[in-house]
């Protein structure tokens, strides 16, 4: 499932839509991925919003869906907070 989203100057997502995927499996995928905050992207020590493209693996389990980012780059968008 591949996603586009805004990471917000506080690292919440904003803006999420489905680039291409299973459509039975959007929905889950939205729903997990707007839970998730990231660490903030900085430029010169200021929090700045950053476009990004979200690659997500679902994987189906007996009680129900689970989540999981599917890396892409290493710019601190893409770093989620503990």
């Amino acid at each position: 499932m591949k996603l586009s989203a805004v990471i917000a100057k506080d690292g919440t997502i904003q803006n999420l839509e489905v680039i291409e995927g299973h459509p039975l499996l959007a929905q889950s995928a939205l729903d997990a991925v707007r839970q998730w905050v990231y660490q903030p992207t900085l430029l010169n020590g200021q929090p700045v919003e950053v476009v990004t493209e979200i690659d997500v693996k679902l994987h189906a389990k007996s009680v129900g869906v689970q989540t999981a980012p599917y890396g892409r780059g290493s710019e601190s968008a893409s770093e989620l907070r503990p």
